[in-house]
């Protein structure tokens, strides 16, 4: 999962640069909900390649989560703020 909006991270990155590495991590505390359940994140940092500010997420998906099982509802939660649910399929 690749997103925008995690915040500051640690360390700091100047604005228009590219993350060459990974462990630029948010200083805020990622949560990942499917349909309302929690996933295990097993990583949250920089996205090498592309630029500061743009988050990889590396997720656990349950095998309740069926491949062909149509859309579910994706919400990411950091530093206690929630996302707009997003379809995912």
């Amino acid at each position: 999962l690749f997103l925008t909006g995690a915040g500051a991270t640690m360390p700091g990155l100047s604005d228009g640069a590219i993350a060459d590495q990974p462990g630029y991590a948010p200083l805020a505390e990622l949560r990942v909900f499917v349909d309302g359940q929690p996933l295990p994140v097993l990583y949250a940092g920089a996205a090498p390649g592309l630029l500061h500010g743009v988050t990889q997420v590396n997720l656990l998906l349950p095998a309740s989560i069926a491949p062909n099982q149509g859309s579910c509802q994706l919400v990411v939660e950091a530093a206690g703020k929630r996302s707009l649910p997003a379809r995912v399929f």
